[in-house]
């Protein structure tokens, strides 16, 4: 009898000791997400695939922030704008044709009704018309080929749902780092950008330009509403094999009223399954 009541003694403090030990991993997981930005947190996978840029083959490249600006050059800062996105291979990423990457994000991203809930931040930006104070052309002229790819979305990165019926996606948004030339501002990459390549055209200085994004870093955001997820933690980008050019990517970023709680490490989620397969076990005993 001694015995019996020590196993359940013994099982009881397992449980409690392995819940205490799920709840303090999660709770340190969420306060450390949230004390910096949301964005790509953790690369899945990643297959350069046929004519990515040479040696813009590191995957790290799209997780978190990118820079604000592009270096100094004379006494001068260049800062992030439309007219001057980054293009460091530390900052960009190629997926070539036939090539893909997947990404954890940070967060997961809830869908919202009326709302784009993820931006993506490629290596495009606008060509200027007399630079350097100058704005852009009407209409407004691409500086790098158009940036397209195949987007998919899941919740545990298990099973996929594919966006645009599984056809290629554009984005074209350039990034903007700041609401002001100066540089003083900083523009909101949880904003997202809802307007339309269309709405750049003939914009006669930079200003006028960065204007436009209204307070938003920028970005073509997508939205999650009509996959029936009830959040995202993964995305998956591929190139088709018959594209007409690679693409590339500097970042993601969740809306900020989309972000939900942070996306568990797939260790802590074999821990939790792990956890619950021992207890299992033990209570058919």
């Amino acid at each position: 009898m001694a015995s019996e009541e020590s196993d359940v003694a013994s099982e009881r403090v397992m449980k409690s000791s392995f819940f205490v030990f799920v709840v303090i991993v999660c709770i340190f997981q969420f306060f450390n997400s949230y004390a910096s930005a949301s964005y790509a947190a953790g690369v899945v996978s990643y297959d350069s695939g046929t004519g990515a840029v040479p040696d813009y083959n590191n995957p790290m490249a799209a997780l978190g922030r990118g820079p604000k600006d592009t270096g100094e050059f004379m006494g001068t800062v260049y800062y992030v704008t439309p007219f001057n996105a980054p293009y460091s291979a530390d900052d960009v990423v190629s997926i070539g044709l036939g090539g893909h990457i997947t990404l954890q994000l940070a967060n997961y991203a809830l869908p919202l009704e009326d709302s784009p809930e993820i931006g993506v931040f490629t290596y495009q930006q606008f060509a200027q018309d007399n630079w350097p104070v100058g704005g852009t052309h009407d209409p407004v002229i691409l500086f790098r080929a158009s940036q397209k790819t195949i987007v998919e979305v899941s919740e545990y990165g298990l099973s996929w749902m594919a966006l645009n019926n599984g056809e290629s996606m554009t984005f074209d948004i350039p990034p903007n780092a700041y609401q002001d030339v100066a540089g003083t501002i900083e523009a909101d990459y949880g904003m997202p950008f809802t307007g339309v390549l269309s709405d750049f055209d003939n914009k006669l200085t930079v200003q006028d330009t960065i204007d436009v994004y209204s307070g938003s870093a920028g970005g073509t955001w997508f939205d999650i509403s009509a996959t029936g997820l009830d959040k995202v933690g993964y995305v998956r980008f591929s190139v088709a094999g018959d594209a007409a050019n690679s693409f590339e990517l500097e970042e993601l970023s969740i809306a900020n009223n989309a972000l939900g709680l942070p996306v568990p490490e797939p260790s802590t989620i074999a821990l939790v399954l792990l956890g619950g397969l021992i207890m299992s076990r033990k209570n058919k005993r």
